[in-house]
């Protein structure tokens, strides 16, 4: 939704629109993820570093590289931390 907030004050017609298309498949992965399985949600986490990437190479970006950059760490992290979660075993914490 940042990335739309942005094309919609900065950027161009064409850019809000891409912005807005992208909301389609990374939403079906959230609900997938929350829905059925954590992988779902990680592959959307870890998808959305190319969009940042995809974002910055663009003509004329919406959001500056700082911001990028910032994302596509946060992304992988994100990523990272739903499939080390979802490795662990449920009972794990159980002590009683």
């Amino acid at each position: 939704m940042i990335y739309v907030a942005a094309a919609l004050v900065v950027g161009t017609a064409q850019a809000v629109l891409l912005e807005l298309a992208g909301l389609a498949p990374f939403g079906m992965l959230a609900t997938l993820g929350v829905r059925r399985a954590p992988a779902w949600l990680a592959a959307g986490w870890a998808l959305h570093v190319a969009w940042d990437l995809a974002a910055q190479a663009a003509a004329d970006p919406v959001l500056p590289l700082r911001y990028a950059i910032a994302c596509l760490g946060f992304d992988a992290v994100i990523a990272t931390a739903i499939v080390q979660q979802a490795r662990v075993p449920a009972a794990a914490g159980h002590t009683g």
